[in-house]
């Protein structure tokens, strides 16, 4: 079918292009929940951002931006050991021009030591809006961790 190895790859990568401009585009952010820990052995197709993508369909298209160990709060007074603002991949989300964002942060920041629910409500507000530049302006959805009751 391809003349060579080289014109396969850039049939592909049109084919990419392609799709990746009429998919709805969906981008997890989040911590090591979102990002899955493929260190464990687990296999990244078990992670929740596959999953979605899986039961959304070909019409979408998810990207993992996950980050371990991260926190929504910025870091005030040095308090915050590591935030998704200054160690995530926002540059990526911006990149990526998502028509949905999904936001699972918060789990690091609920510790005691950490917990300053001020902090984390204006820092969260402001990871919005700041994520809302994005154009064309993207769905925001806030994610929450459930429990088993089991």
């Amino acid at each position: 079918m391809h003349p060579n190895d080289a014109g396969a790859d850039s049939i592909a990568a049109i084919i990419c292009r392609t799709y990746a401009a009429k998919a709805t585009r969906v981008c997890c952010i989040g911590n090591s929940i979102t990002q899955y820990d493929q260190t464990a052995g687990y296999l990244t197709i078990d992670a929740y951002t596959s999953k979605l993508g899986m039961l959304l369909g070909r019409d979408y298209l998810t990207q993992n931006d996950g980050v371990s160990g991260l926190f929504m709060q910025k870091s005030h007074n040095g308090k915050i050991p590591a935030s998704y603002w200054t160690g995530g991949k926002l540059s990526n989300v911006f990149a990526f021009k998502p028509n949905v964002i999904t936001i699972m942060l918060g789990t690091n920041d609920a510790r005691t030591r950490y917990r300053n629910t001020s902090w984390h409500i204006t820092d969260y507000k402001s990871m919005i809006d700041t994520l809302s530049l994005i154009t064309p302006k993207p769905i925001i959805r806030l994610m929450l961790i459930l429990q088993p009751l089991f």
